[in-house]
């Protein structure tokens, strides 16, 4: 049986859709990868989110949600008009959160203060045919969660002295920014 024209350009604008709707598919992350091996090797990747808030001395608390946490930093991202004169504004931070306290520290406008929470995991490898099933079986680290909470930055302070005539008295203005740290597993089909 021979095609006429017709069923010849009909059956090549099927092909054509049928492979544009499965590119498509996969596109759209429809399927996960397959592994040939059955294994998948898995990386960490880090990544970092930062949010800002208002400076002002007292307390000013951040919530952590991520918990695959490796790192935490807090900035004191303001400006002291009296800063490099006697009447600078002399503060003591104190950072506090789940299963942390830490010690108070002295700091000025452009202090940073870090705390780490844990290492992101060793590259691995594990079991699985296909990406859904190998993030299934990758265990969770113990330490991760740790940082999840609400974390808190306490500033206190005070002039030391008189400011010079002309500048402005009362706090730094600026911002407190606070940085998480993450990491995110990468997988990659194993091979045979």
């Amino acid at each position: 049986m021979r095609m006429a024209g017709p069923d010849i350009l009909l059956f090549a604008i099927g092909v054509v859709l049928l492979a544009g709707a499965a590119f498509a598919i996969i596109q759209d992350g429809g399927l996960s990868p397959t592994s040939a091996s059955g294994t998948f090797d898995v990386a960490f990747e880090t990544s970092e989110a930062t949010e800002s808030a208002t400076f002002a001395t007292g307390d000013t608390t951040f919530t952590v949600d991520e918990t695959a946490t490796s790192k935490l930093t807090f900035t004191l991202a303001c400006n002291d008009a009296g800063a490099g004169t006697p009447g600078a504004f002399n503060m003591q931070v104190t950072i506090t959160g789940p299963g942390y306290e830490g010690d108070p520290e002295a700091a000025t406008c452009g202090s940073s203060f870090e705390v780490d929470i844990a290492e992101p995991p060793s590259d691995t490898t594990v079991l699985g045919r296909d990406e859904d099933e190998a993030r299934g079986n990758l265990a969770d680290p113990e330490q991760a969660g740790l940082a999840v909470g609400e974390w808190t930055i306490n500033v206190v302070g005070s002039r030391a002295g008189q400011l010079p005539v002309g500048l402005p008295a009362g706090e730094p203005t600026g911002s407190i920014d606070f940085t998480l740290e993450s990491w995110r597993p990468v997988f990659t089909p194993g091979t045979r």
